[in-house]
């Protein structure tokens, strides 16, 4: 009866592993991709708003900072957030003012026809 087990196990194996071994036929070509080009340009953006909040605990001051930008150049908006802890710590969103014109870092990706362009970061 143990035979019996081994030698179905043993064929069942055998087909799984042949069923397995077929032929796939790799490509020999690759389609062309076009390249994708960045272009990093800082232009002029206004802060739309600015929301600050400070609490103290633990022997450590601690802020909250929340900021909107819009590019008009490019028509582009974004909302930056940042937490900052400690005595002597402070952010680069730190001190701004609504309607302050600042300096942005805009990304322009180009893939072919596809462009997309977004607000990477706040230059102080």
């Amino acid at each position: 009866m143990k035979n019996v087990f081994v030698i179905i196990i043993t064929v069942l194996s055998i087909l799984l592993l042949l069923t397995g071994c077929d032929e796939f036929p790799m490509p020999t070509e690759r389609e062309p991709t076009t390249p994708t080009t960045r272009e990093i340009v800082t232009v002029d953006a206004v802060v739309e708003s600015y929301d600050e909040h400070h609490w103290y605990a633990g022997y450590a001051h601690h802020y909250k900072y929340r900021v909107d930008v819009y590019c008009q150049e490019y028509n582009l908006r974004k909302t930056f957030n940042d937490q900052v802890s400690g005595m002597w710590v402070t952010s680069d969103l730190a001190g701004l003012k609504k309607g302050q014109v600042i300096k942005v870092e805009v990304i322009k990706e180009t893939t072919g026809t596809n462009v997309r362009m977004y607000i990477n970061k706040i230059i102080k």
